[in-house]
């Protein structure tokens, strides 16, 4: 991986909406529809066993005449199919299917466009993670009793049922070619499975062993970023089984926060910025390509608002001040050139029904 000895250059970013009482529960996931989707959407989960579906409308950004943000965020339908609190949405790789799953042990696959029910999977514990591969035929599920199941979506049988880690699994992804898998656990392993002979071909154990949130794949797969409970994020050289970086500077170690990669062109080069949430309110991000780990913080506080007793109520006010504001969800929406990119993130502590979208300013 390139790092380039430069001026570490920060983008600036502006709010783009805000989704107060989204949920009436603590949100757990939210997904964006991938880059080829002709309709923009935002999906989010919670411990209200809901799912809620928003369209976003960025064509135009527009602003109303006392200046406040008119709504370019627009809740489409909602639905219920688990009878317990939601940890995983994903939607697949065209766009025509939501999957989640949740604390009922199983996961359920929707049809965007029906809204029905299309297959639903039982597994035996809490479901923790979950991935589908590019072809949209296999379903990988991670869960709270150390298994991972593979199954055939097509014909709903499983496939594979075996033992990855010795505590419970954080995270699990397909390789694009759907050939290799990886698994994250509390554990504090990363393993590299075999799709076809089911075993193991590389295993890592961190320095300090830390647990292990979730996994990024990055520049072909040859590198992968771990999410730690360390406070501390690190990328794998997983070809030569070393580590090339680590970032540190943001809170992590009590609540699950997502990360996601986000690419930009700037004077002519790439930029990968490495978001993640943290445990003081704040989005943080690292410049992966730049030399030193410098940590950009985007603070909440004067930014988001929650609805109270149907008064806007900024967040620095004295009478929200109870519990500490987590930001623990985050997926970013890539569009094209014309259109602004859209950070989205969701918010635990008082604020656990709240979320914030931004958008990179050109």
């Amino acid at each position: 991986m390139e790092i380039e000895n430069e001026e570490n250059i920060s983008p600036s970013f502006s709010v783009f909406d805000n989704i107060t009482n989204c949920h009436s529960d603590t949100i757990t996931s939210i997904s964006f529809t991938t880059n080829n989707a002709s309709k923009k959407l935002l999906a989010t989960g919670s411990n209200d066993k809901f799912i809620k579906i928003f369209e976003i409308n960025n064509e135009e950004i527009k602003e109303s005449a006392n200046s406040e943000m008119s709504k370019n965020v627009k809740e489409k339908w909602k639905y219920q199919y688990h009878i317990f609190g939601i940890n995983k949405i994903k939607f697949n790789s065209d766009n025509k299917y939501l999957l989640s799953g949740g604390n009922d042990c199983q996961v359920n696959i929707v049809d965007i466009n029906s809204q029905n029910l299309l297959r639903n999977f039982r597994v035996e514990s809490i479901v923790t993670s979950l991935d589908i591969n590019y072809s949209n035929n296999i379903l990988a599920v991670g869960t709270y009793d150390y298994l991972m199941y593979l199954f055939d979506i097509r014909t709903r049988n499983c496939i594979c049922k075996m033992i990855c880690h010795s505590e419970p699994i954080t995270d699990v992804k397909f390789s694009e070619d759907s050939t290799v898998i990886y698994s994250t656990s509390y554990d504090s392993f990363f393993r590299i499975w075999d799709m076809f002979r089911f075993s193991p071909l590389k295993t890592f154990s961190l320095e300090n062993s830390p647990s292990i949130n979730n996994v990024l794949l990055l520049e072909n797969e040859n590198y992968v970023l771990l999410n730690n409970f360390n406070s501390s994020l690190e990328i794998m050289d997983v070809v030569n089984e070393v580590q090339i970086k680590k970032f540190g500077g943001h809170k992590h170690c009590n609540y699950c926060t997502d990360c996601c990669l986000y690419t930009y062109e700037e004077r002519g080069k790439r930029n990968d910025l490495i978001f993640t949430g943290d445990e003081e309110g704040n989005i943080c991000y690292y410049n992966v390509r730049k030399e030193g780990n410098k940590c950009n913080k985007i603070s909440i506080k004067d930014k988001i608002k929650c609805d109270n007793n149907n008064n806007d109520t900024n967040l620095n006010s004295n009478n929200i001040n109870k519990n500490p504001v987590v930001v623990n969800c985050l997926d970013i929406l890539k569009n094209n050139e014309n259109q602004n990119d859209i950070i989205a993130c969701s918010v635990m502590g008082d604020l656990n029904n709240s979320i914030l979208l931004l958008k990179q300013d050109k």
